[in-house]
Formats: structure tokens, C-alpha cells, sequence
């Protein structure tokens, strides 16, 4: 019965995880594709294709959307606002829309915005962070306090305990 079990819901398991760990990698992925798109914008002179380019070689989640970008800007017969908000529809992560969306900025825009926008998502990804590492610290107090006032009530009604029984007699 423990092993028809097993053997039944492991794969599903299985899957589970597997899917939990390629999300992790690709937002890994994501956050080195930002950072390396600061860094080489941040180096001037530079160009667009460039770190476009430079993006592609370190990748591999996002290499077919990046080389599908680089495509795109390389044909003249494309309209490029329209290839780029069909790429905004066609992607579900939230993190990776507004990573296209700031490629969008830096390509039809301005590329400086683009790159100080990205700089200024690593502050506040800083900021959240920090929020998220109090909220766990003051939970780990609550849960201690708590801890102590129960162990602390033990304590009282086990040393209590012979005095209250002399008081019945």
C-alpha cells in the first residue's frame, strides 16, 4: 500500500519540484542578466546590440527571447514597437516583463534610463529584502516570548503545585 502510494504521487512530487527549482534558476538568471546589463551599460562608450549580445552568451532561460530580440532589431521590415508588446503578452513572469519592458526604454528611448531604472530595482529588491529579514526576526521574538511565558507558567504551577495541595487538606 506504501509503495503503490510512492509510487503514485512521486512523480507528481517529482514535477513539483522540479518545476519550484527551474523558477529559482531563472530568477537567478534574471537578476545576472540585469546585473550584466548594468554593468556593460554603465561602461560607455556602449551599444545597445552589444550587451544585447554579451546577455545571449551568459544565458540560457532567456536566450531564445533575447536572440529573437536581436533578430528583431537587426530586420528593417519589422515594426519593433509591435514586436516588442507582442513579447510583453506573450511572457508571464512579472519580473521578466518589466526587464523586456526596460530593453524596450533602452532601445527606442533612452539607454541610460533604462540602465539607472534596473539600478534602482537592485535598491529596491535591497529594501525588500531588509523588510522580509525583520519580519522574520520579529516573528522568531514573538515565538520566543510566547515559548517563554509558556515554559514560564509550567514553572509557576509546578512549583506551586505542593503548596496549593497542603492548602486542600
Amino acid at each position: 500500500l506504501v509503495a503503490g502510494c510512492t509510487a503514485y504521487y512521486l512523480p507528481t512530487f517529482l514535477g513539483y519540484l522540479r518545476k519550484k527549482s527551474e523558477k529559482t534558476k531563472r530568477r537567478q538568471e534574471l537578476r545576472f542578466l540585469k546585473k550584466i546589463f548594468v554593468l556593460a551599460g554603465s561602461i560607455k562608450p556602449v551599444d545597445f546590440t552589444t550587451v544585447i549580445k554579451t546577455m545571449i552568451e551568459k544565458s540560457y532561460y532567456y536566450k531564445q527571447d533575447l536572440m529573437n530580440i536581436l533578430e528583431a532589431l537587426r530586420k528593417s521590415n519589422l515594426d519593433r514597437e509591435e514586436f516588442f508588446l507582442q513579447l510583453l503578452e506573450e511572457t508571464k513572469d512579472i519580473d521578466s516583463k518589466l526587464f523586456f519592458e526596460k530593453l524596450n526604454i533602452a532601445f527606442f528611448y533612452d539607454f541610460d534610463m533604462a540602465v539607472s531604472g534596473i539600478s534602482g530595482d537592485f535598491q529596491q529588491e535591497k529594501r525588500a529584502h531588509a523588510r522580509l529579514i525583520k519580519k522574520k526576526i520579529s516573528l522568531i521574538h514573538i515565538i520566543g516570548i510566547t515559548g517563554l511565558f509558556i515554559a514560564m507558567t509550567i514553572l509557576l504551577i509546578y512549583m506551586l503545585k505542593p503548596w496549593l495541595e497542603s492548602l486542600d487538606m
